[in-house]
C-alpha cells in the first residue's frame, strides 16, 4: 500500500514537472537554430536592403527606431502607412532603439524572442488537448509543437509576427473552450481584450472569433447564463482595444482603414 502511495506521488511530481520540460526543450532547439541563422540577417551582401531582417515589418520598425514613426514599409521612405499591423513592429522597434537597427545582435534577440514565443505556445497547446482529449493526449501534443519543424523555422529562422500570433491565438482558442464556466464578467472582458490584442498581431484572427464566441456563448446560455451580456462585454473590449489603431490610420492616412 505505501508503495502504491509513493508511486503515485512520484508520478505526480514527474507529471507537474512535464510541461516546464516540454517548455525548455522546445526553446532549447530552438535556440540552437538561432545560432546558425542570427547573422544571415544583417549583412546579407546580395541584399543592401535588408527584406530577410522582417520584410514590411522590419521597415516599418526602422521608421519607428529612427523616428519617422509608423510608416515606409518598404526601403524607399514613403510616409505613414497600415500595410502592417502594429503589435510586432513596435516589439522589433523596441529591439532597434536599445540594440541598433539592423545588427547582428538586434537579429539575434529578436529570434530568441521569437523562440521563447513559439516555446511558450507549449502552455495553451498542452491545455487545449488536454481539455478534449485527455491528459496524454495533452502530453503527445505539447511534446509534438515542441519538435515540429515548421514551428522551429518560422520562430528560430524568420523575423515575423508567427511566433507571436500562434502564442496569442493558441491562448484565446485555449480560453474559448473554457470561458462558458466563468460567470465573472472581467473574465469575458479580458478574453475579449485579448483577442483584440492577437488581431493587432494578424488581423486574419478576427475571422475566427465570431465562431469562438458563438460557440462559448451557447454554452453560456445552455447552462441559463448571462450570454447576451458576455458577448456584448467582450465585443465592446475587442472593439475598444482596436478602436485606437483605427482612429490612427484615420488620423494619418485621412481614410477609414480598420
Amino acid at each position: 500500500m505505501q508503495t502504491s502511495y509513493a508511486t503515485q506521488a512520484e508520478q505526480h511530481g514527474l507529471s507537474r514537472w512535464l510541461l516546464p520540460i516540454i517548455i525548455l526543450t522546445a526553446f532549447a532547439i530552438r535556440l540552437v537554430v538561432v545560432c546558425f541563422t542570427y547573422r544571415d540577417l544583417p549583412y546579407a551582401e546580395e541584399y543592401l536592403s535588408h527584406p530577410q531582417f522582417g520584410g514590411e515589418m522590419g521597415w516599418i520598425a526602422r521608421a519607428l527606431a529612427s523616428g519617422h514613426g509608423f510608416s515606409s514599409p518598404y526601403f524607399p521612405w514613403s510616409g505613414p502607412t497600415a500595410n502592417q499591423p502594429p503589435l510586432y513592429p513596435f516589439l522589433l522597434s523596441g529591439v532597434f532603439r536599445l540594440l541598433g537597427i539592423y545588427t547582428i545582435t538586434s537579429g539575434f534577440v529578436i529570434l530568441t524572442l521569437n523562440s521563447l514565443f513559439s516555446a511558450f505556445t507549449c502552455i495553451p497547446v498542452y491545455f487545449s488537448a488536454k481539455y478534449s482529449l485527455g491528459a496524454r493526449g495533452a502530453k503527445v501534443a505539447a511534446w509534438v509543437w515542441a519538435f515540429y519543424p515548421f514551428a522551429i523555422y518560422f520562430s528560430a529562422g524568420r523575423v515575423w509576427e508567427y511566433a507571436l500570433t500562434g502564442l496569442l491565438f493558441t491562448t484565446c482558442f485555449c480560453i474559448a473552450q473554457r470561458i462558458h464556466h466563468l460567470a465573472n464578467p472581467l473574465a469575458w472582458l479580458g478574453w475579449g481584450a485579448l483577442c483584440g490584442v492577437t488581431a493587432l498581431s494578424n488581423p486574419a484572427v478576427l475571422s475566427t472569433l465570431p465562431f469562438l464566441l458563438a460557440l462559448a456563448l451557447y454554452r453560456v446560455n445552455h447552462s441559463h447564463g448571462h450570454w447576451l451580456r458576455n458577448g456584448a462585454l467582450t465585443t465592446l473590449a475587442v472593439i475598444a482595444v482596436l478602436t485606437p489603431w483605427v482612429v490612427r490610420n484615420h488620423s494619418a492616412l485621412g481614410i477609414l482603414c480598420p
